[in-house]
């Protein structure tokens, strides 16, 4: 009998730098448990790669739908059973949007197995955030698990009805310990349904980034984030105009990767940077093909994130540690699973650019300190978060659950 996993995604799955990085990888670990896999994608945003492992197809049911291309239609839904019963007395239309989209999910993912002709016995469903279209899932009556590792963490909204999809879920995937913590803290778990599966990253040729020597007083800092105000990365600025004020006699150089709402304000910032020992190139957003790339050509000395919160353990930080790159991060979320001092410095949420100066100097002044820290981020990488060890551990455990419960 052939097994069948439908995979709800966020986009197509090179999408773009999101579902590159996220999705991508599980796709082809997935495709090698699974006799067929179907990505149904919510949006349609990015492209369908020719690279797609054979057993893979991409499936327009939802994006096709009239119902999810023009909202207005939904609230011709709205007197669903489904819906009415996932009314809240506190959120009412909050809780009756997250209905209607799952309820519009589901009658797409319907008519996709029916046209497909799966069965219970021989299919599961995957969504790669635990939100509606997890709910859509349980509506449907198969199988169904999810990953979640970002704001659907944290969810409010339809709290009674997310309760009852992971009570009805055969499991949940956070991606870091920090993450299931959160989810559990938003939904009592009482049935064990929430899991733990990182994301990693991927270092296909296991190379390390170039390095400056105490002898070159040269510093090369980069960063990746959306300029968000949750990553605070105009405080990566401050900490970069701090550490060239202190050390007036060396050069340092800071790279941003991302874009966001904020980038208009930390451009106008950064070209009135006094600082003539600092240079500072903002890219904004790239694909993570030049992200690597970036690690393997150019000379990358530090890692820097001052997120004020992450739910999950954030790709952009495995990568670095891959290339031997040390990391400079806030202690939030998922990050101290990564990040100690055997691989990089932890700072306070609160931290100031002065406790940053004072943390980072003795590692600029000795090559042997330097040295351990990334000696100690590469064997972080690939003992604990490459993903070429852990997306096939992830779809292993996809393979041997129960489809006929």
């Amino acid at each position: 009998m052939s097994r069948t996993l439908v995979l709800v995604t966020e986009s197509y799955p090179y999408g773009g730098i999101t579902e590159s990085v996220f999705a991508a990888p599980d796709v082809r670990a997935l495709a090698a448990e699974w006799d067929c896999v179907i990505i149904a994608p919510l949006l349609r945003r990015g492209k369908i790669e020719d690279s797609l492992p054979a057993n893979v197809e991409v499936c327009d049911r939802i994006v096709n739908n009239p119902f999810w291309k023009h909202k207005w239609l939904r609230i011709f839904k709205a007197l669903s059973p489904r819906v009415l019963s996932a009314l809240s007395n506190r959120k009412p239309l909050a809780s009756m949007k997250y209905a209607l989209a799952a309820l519009t999910v589901r009658d797409c993912l319907a008519a996709l197995v029916g046209d497909k002709g799966l069965k219970r016995g021989n299919t599961l469903l995957m969504s790669y955030w635990f939100s509606y279209e997890t709910t859509a899932m349980m509506w449907l009556g198969l199988p169904y698990i999810s990953r979640a590792h970002g704001y659907d963490l944290s969810l409010k909204k339809a709290g009674k009805l997310r309760t009852k999809t992971l009570a009805n879920s055969l499991g949940i995937w956070a991606a870091s310990k920090a993450g299931a913590a959160r989810l559990q803290e938003t939904i009592a778990d009482t049935l064990h349904k929430i899991r733990i599966a990182p994301l990693g990253s991927q270092n296909a040729d296991k190379s390390k980034s170039a390095h400056h020597k105490a002898s070159d007083r040269a510093v090369t800092v980069l960063s990746c984030a959306r300029v968000v105000d949750i990553k605070r990365v105009s405080l990566n600025l401050d900490f970069m105009e701090a550490l060239a004020g202190a050390r007036p006699d060396w050069k340092f150089e800071w790279i941003h990767i991302g874009d966001g709402d904020r980038m208009p304000e930390l451009k106008m910032r950064a070209a009135e940077s006094r600082r003539r020992n600092l240079s500072i190139e903002l890219k904004g957003a790239i694909g993570n093909s030049e992200v690597h790339e970036l690690y393997r050509t150019r000379t990358i000395d530090w890692f820097l994130l001052l997120s004020t919160y992450e739910g999950g353990l954030p790709i952009s930080i495995c990568e670095a540690l891959s290339y031997g790159v040390p990391v400079v991060a806030t202690d939030t979320g998922g990050i101290p699973e990564a990040v100690d001092d055997s691989c990089g410095i932890l700072m306070p949420a609160d931290a100031n650019p002065d406790e940053f100066v004072l943390s980072i100097i003795p590692y600029l002044d000795s090559d042997y300190r330097y040295g351990e820290l990334s000696t100690g981020a590469f064997s972080r990488w690939t003992e604990h978060l490459d993903s070429d060890t852990l997306r096939p551990a992830f779809a292993r455990a996809t393979s041997s659950l129960p489809l006929k419960s």
